[in-house]
Order: C-alpha cells, then sequence, then structure tokens
C-alpha cells in the first residue's frame, strides 16, 4: 500500500468469534483469525481451544524456522532487504565494525570510498 495510502479507506468492523480461553494466547490467536479471514472471509470457526493454540503456537515457530531469512542481509537501519523496490540495484555499505549492511539513503552514505560505522558501533566506541 506505499505510494497508495491517499486512496485507501480502512474501514473497522467488529466480527463474531470464539473467545480465547487463557490470557496468553492473543497473539497465536490474532495470526489464525488474519489468516481465516484472508483465506474464507470469517473468523467465526477459529478454534480457540487450549489444545488449538498450542498446535497453531507450533504450527507458527515452524513456519518461521523452514522461512527465516539470514539477518545479516537486512538493511541495519530500516530492516528491509530493499528501501526502493521501484530500484533495479540495491546499493549498500557495510559497516567496518560490525559487518552489517545498510542501505545507502538509510546511512546517509555519499562517498563510496569512505568508511562507514553503524550508528550502533558509532555509540559503542
Amino acid at each position: 500500500m506505499r505510494g497508495h495510502e491517499d486512496t485507501m479507506e480502512w474501514q473497522l468492523q467488529t466480527m463474531q468469534h470464539n473467545k480465547r480461553q487463557d490470557s496468553s494466547s492473543c497473539g497465536v490467536l490474532l495470526l489464525k483469525f488474519a489468516e481465516h479471514y484472508l483465506d474464507f472471509g470469517e473468523v467465526g470457526e477459529v478454534s480457540t481451544t487450549t489444545e488449538a493454540v498450542v498446535l497453531e503456537r507450533m504450527q507458527i515457530a515452524c513456519t518461521l524456522l523452514e522461512n527465516r531469512g539470514n539477518a545479516e542481509d537486512y538493511c541495519i537501519v530500516c530492516s528491509m532487504l530493499d528501501a526502493n523496490a521501484d530500484r533495479s540495484m540495491i546499493e549498500m555499505v557495510q559497516c567496518e565494525s560490525c559487518q552489517r549492511w545498510a542501505h545507502f539513503e538509510c546511512a546517509k552514505y555519499k562517498e563510496s570510498n569512505q568508511e562507514y560505522k553503524c550508528q550502533k558501533c558509532t555509540e559503542n566506541t
């Protein structure tokens, strides 16, 4: 939706759903409600039993492990791989101290021969 903020309209709705059974499953259920809504357009059939939440929590953990990326590939400033999707080439600079990467724009990096230290490393020296 980036770049289309002026044309987007959000609508707030309260949907009928099963209530959670404990005080620690709200994150798991929120993800499950969102997934179920995107697939079926409703959330009433999402099971909120303790057993269902434990199973969903395990499935989320497995999915995260299967699809994890290398954190060092992400920009240390914005936490994104690509700061500008319209560009075909991504310009990044590597911190001399921690070896993490930052987009030129995020790091406010101008000269290609200039040494770069990220803000975290600069603060720690």
